[in-house]
């Protein structure tokens, strides 16, 4: 009781919100010719994606920010957001399981910087002053309108709960439960980029390449984001470890056995000489634009 109490207290605070799909923001809505482009779904989230990476770094200053504003009024933009209206005619069920994933992880972090650009300032801090950020923003996908929420935990976490809301993203009935992924995939969680500073790095994924896409993303998050005190015994990790603990374990031990593969052999042996008795912090997760 206590924690869902907290949690409505969050959300209140931050005007957190679950949104039916007629109250989103749909940012694909143009009416568009369909093409060739949508008969091979999975290739065209990546030239999408690309379109957008392309233009993210034609903007990105010497201090390591994006001028989203000026890339509102790139002729490049202006094509991309008639290229990305084609996701409305795609076929999702030609999809097999990992053809999804490396699609939807794709979209999602498109939309991402889709959503950025059309929304961040030149002074906005941080993405918690934009309103509702990851619920409002959507595509609609073939007939079915997803937004980042819902791309990240009704499809790839499984329709799991988000940790910040206090009930699924798909509820029984929904139609879009039909593409959950029938299995969560933790190393997911490095590959998503939400737009802020420490968010993992963005990748290009396939069908092809999707296993050792994770598995670096995974390996360059873990190694990046894990600090080891041997001799305090304390083992800080990413917030994104505490907020979606129970995708990685049942517990900090079985958290911590999860991510060893993925670190060093420096970070394994400081692990190591921690014992069975150490204390595991989190973090602060810098949400500033990136």
């Amino acid at each position: 009781m206590m924690k869902k109490f907290i949690q409505k207290l969050f959300l209140r605070f931050f005007g957190f919100k679950v949104l039916p799909p007629e109250k989103k923001s749909i940012l694909n809505d143009k009416d568009v010719p369909r093409d060739g482009r949508c008969d091979n779904p999975v290739e065209l989230s990546k030239d999408l994606f690309r379109q957008l990476l392309k233009l993210k770094g034609k903007y990105l200053d010497d201090s390591g920010k994006v001028k989203y504003t000026s890339a509102r009024k790139d002729p490049a933009f202006s094509q991309f957001e008639v290229d990305v209206a084609l996701l409305q005619f795609i076929d999702l069920r030609v999809l097999d399981e990992m053809e999804r994933r490396a699609f939807f992880i794709n979209i999602y972090n498109s939309l991402t910087l889709h959503a950025m650009i059309l929304s961040v300032k030149d002074n906005t801090p941080n993405l918690f002053r934009l309103d509702n950020f990851w619920e409002n923003h959507a595509y609609r996908i073939a007939n079915f309108v997803f937004s980042l929420n819902d791309i990240e935990h009704g499809v790839l976490r499984s329709n799991k709960v988000n940790p910040m809301f206090l009930e699924p993203s798909f509820r029984e009935g929904d139609s879009r439960l039909e593409f959950s992924q029938k299995m969560l995939d933790p190393r997911i969680h490095f590959a998503l980029n939400c737009g802020a500073k420490s968010c993992p790095p963005i990748l290009l994924f396939s069908s092809e390449n999707l296993d050792m896409a994770l598995e670096l993303a995974s390996q360059n998050f873990c190694q990046g984001a894990t600090e080891v005190d041997s001799e305090r015994k304390i083992i800080t990790l990413s917030k994104l470890l505490k907020w979606y603990k129970s995708d990685f374990g049942n517990n900090n031990l079985e958290v911590i056995r999860w991510i060893t593969p993925y670190l060093t052999e420096e970070q394994k042996r400081s692990i190591l000489a921690c014992g069975d008795c150490f204390k595991v912090k989190y973090a602060p997760y810098d949400w500033s634009i990136h």
